[in-house]
């Protein structure tokens, strides 16, 4: 039994390492740490801006990568068994003098006597009302 399931897969990335965004990130934050203060403190929070922007780039980065995704159809299947029991004849158990033996007939016995004609069971009419022989399904 197949069927057809929608897969979603992560595009390849191009820029494993987020050089971009990282890159991009700490100019940004580091034109932001320019415009605070003066003098030293001016050149710290440039730096720290430039680090955290950094940090920031390459997170989004990440981010935009790991949501960068396509959809495609794929054929899933499975084995599916199934089985169920047939008659295939009937096992009809008869005594004939001191021996019992069973016989498979094709057609369910109509009566209770199997007909014996020189000591040989005649099979021509149907005999003894017995229970079905079921052989299970391969």
């Amino acid at each position: 039994m197949c069927k057809q399931v929608q897969i979603t897969h992560r595009k390849p990335v191009k820029d494993e390492n987020r050089i971009a965004g990282t890159l991009i990130g700490g100019l940004v934050g580091g034109a932001l740490g320019n415009q605070v203060g003066g003098g030293n403190g001016k050149k710290i929070a440039t730096v720290a801006g430039a680090v955290g922007g950094g940090y920031a780039g390459n997170q989004i980065q990440k981010n935009m990568q790991q949501k960068d995704t396509y959809t495609s159809s794929e054929q899933r299947c499975k084995t599916v068994t199934r089985s169920h029991d047939r008659v295939v004849g009937y096992d009809v158990q008869y005594k004939l003098g001191d021996k019992i033996d069973t016989v498979r007939m094709s057609q369910p016995p109509t009566s209770d006597r199997i007909p014996v004609e020189h000591g040989q069971l005649v099979l021509a009419t149907a005999p003894v009302a017995i229970t079905p022989a079921v052989v299970p399904a391969n």
